[in-house]
């Protein structure tokens, strides 16, 4: 199996001044949701096959005591993005990666790439290695949302300055190909 894009996060300022403009753009806008013992909230833009999500910290201590400590990212030279990825990681690569149970999700099965973790100059890579099939995952098959909520695919996009952060070879397939 390959790795998919599931989606990507932008650490973002608590009062989220991009909430504007992204109405005006005519998206819709899913949340606020708090991630327990992550220390951050977020709100989502959700397509039928991936989403997009902006992240911002809201519980600093929380935030110092996490794995992630995204707290970390809001600082002037750190990148600001996150890539989540589902599928299988390559065996060779396997060992690069640490086990991450989000507070808020103790069922969850992430693998984040340790480098993406210590180098704020990169974003922080991680595999939701659960879904056996990456289509379960998307926003359009759960069962929690309703299809209201989703924005048409043809508008999920990647950010166009993520290509000049540094990103291990074997997630550049992500820049090759987007599919809708």
């Amino acid at each position: 199996m390959t790795l998919i894009l599931n989606h990507y996060f932008t650490l973002i300022d608590k009062s989220f001044p991009q909430k504007e403009e992204l109405l005006k753009q005519g998206f819709k806008l899913h949340g606020p949701k708090y991630h327990k013992g992550q220390g951050t909230s977020a709100v989502f833009v959700l397509f039928p096959k991936k989403y997009f999500e902006y992240i911002w910290i809201d519980d600093l201590e929380a935030s110092k005591t996490n794995l992630l400590q995204l707290y970390k990212r809001d600082s002037k030279n750190a990148c600001k993005y996150g890539l989540c990825f589902t599928g299988t990681i390559p065996d060779k690569h396997i060992r690069d990666f640490v086990q991450y149970v989000p507070p808020y999700s103790p069922n969850s099965q992430i693998m984040v790439l340790k480098e993406s973790i210590d180098d704020l100059t990169m974003p922080l890579i991680f595999v939701d290695i659960k879904s056996k099939d990456p289509k379960a995952s998307e926003p359009q098959n759960s069962k929690n949302l309703s299809a209201d909520l989703l924005n048409p695919q043809e508008h999920f996009f990647i950010p166009e300055d993520l290509k000049s952060y540094k990103i291990p070879e074997y997630f550049k397939f992500l820049f090759k190909t987007v599919d809708p």
